[in-house]
């Protein structure tokens, strides 16, 4: 059974915006992964 959490704790345990990320955190990636992260870190 598949334990239900609050609409709050859920919110709350979301990453914050404020992260940076670093391009050799993308290294791994194939190159269409690190486009689509690089564009959506510009919004």
């Amino acid at each position: 059974m598949t334990k239900q959490i609050s609409l709050n704790t859920l919110w709350n345990s979301a990453i914050s915006k404020d992260r940076v990320f670093h391009s050799d955190e993308f290294a791994h990636l194939p190159e269409a992964a690190r486009r689509y992260l690089e564009f959506g870190q510009r919004f």
